[in-house]
């Protein structure tokens, strides 16, 4: 199971770097293990919210708040780690424009409940748990993108990290994306058959 250690490591092994060992990975004096550090996190949220992963989400029932001043009839905290919403009350958000708005730390919505599903960022000392759920593919995508950011404070590094900014978004992250993808199975309704058989039937005699 790969660590924050780790994946530090290979991010830093695949610009041309040392790899640090746990001692200096703990005392975080050496100026790369600062960066490194510092950039893993700013990484790993532009990796979570560029996609619905399915070992990133989590579920919870919000705590309901003060009531908003106007506009919204209620108003939720959002939960510690919150990085982008899926769904509220079982309904995608994409299928109801109007159905709730984030303004800060706050879900605002005419429900009075809020069920949601959402892509969350895993506290730091729960982070080598964490990347044990991360899928393999993502987890390259990762440490191409951390490779990216650190690779700015080498001399001449901005070359390379263009390369592996461009590696990442052409190649790494589409495949991780479609991995994910597919292993979300929607179930078939009795719509969704006849549409299916309508359509067959229509373009095959």
């Amino acid at each position: 199971m790969a660590t924050q250690l780790d994946v530090c490591n290979a991010a830093l092994a695949m610009i041309g770097d040392n790899r640090v060992t746990e001692t200096e990975f703990t005392d975080g004096a050496l100026p790369r293990v600062i960066e490194v550090k510092a950039q893993f996190w700013l990484a790993l949220d532009e990796l979570l919210r560029s996609h619905v992963w399915q070992w990133a989400k989590s579920r919870e029932t919000l705590v309901e708040t003060d009531e908003p001043a106007f506009g919204w009839e209620h108003a939720f905290s959002l939960p510690e780690g919150f990085i982008t919403l899926i769904s509220l009350n079982e309904e995608d958000i994409y299928s109801r424009l109007d159905y709730f708005e984030i303004e800060g730390g706050t879900l605002l919505t005419d429900e009075t409940d809020a069920n949601v599903v959402f892509i969350k960022r895993p506290a730091e000392l729960d982070i080598d748990d964490f990347l044990g759920f991360v899928d393999p593919l993502a987890m390259t995508a990762f440490i191409t993108l951390l490779a990216s950011k650190v690779a700015t404070k080498q001399t001449a590094g901005q070359e390379k990290s263009a390369q592996l900014l461009n590696r990442y978004y052409n190649y790494e992250l589409p495949r991780a994306r479609t991995r994910s993808a597919n292993e979300v199975k929607r179930p078939v309704t009795d719509s969704d058959s006849r549409w299916m058989a309508s359509r067959w039937y229509s373009t095959n005699g």
